[in-house]
């Protein structure tokens, strides 16, 4: 059992489902199932292409935040953009 503290319920709720493997969330069209409501709202993007996230510097756009936060650092000369 993991005794790991969180201090909002519904954050404790998604963590027990990466524990159990229960999958909720299932996206319509190709039935891929997802512990997580925002994985299923970042698969389905995959299928839109939608890209909503737009890097300040040169616009380009992403469809996932985390990946545009590590092309922002291309710009600022971060290495940690190369890992």
């Amino acid at each position: 059992t993991c005794l790991k503290p969180f201090s909002q319920y519904g954050n404790l709720r998604a963590h027990e489902r990466t524990r159990t493997g229960d999958t909720p969330y299932v996206y319509h069209t190709c039935l891929k199932p997802f512990s997580q409501y925002g994985n299923l709202r970042a698969h389905e993007r995959t299928h839109t292409g939608d890209k909503p996230y737009v890097c300040k510097t040169c616009l380009k756009h992403f469809a996932r935040s985390d990946v545009l936060k590590k092309h922002e650092r291309t710009h600022s000369g971060d290495r940690r953009a190369l890992s």
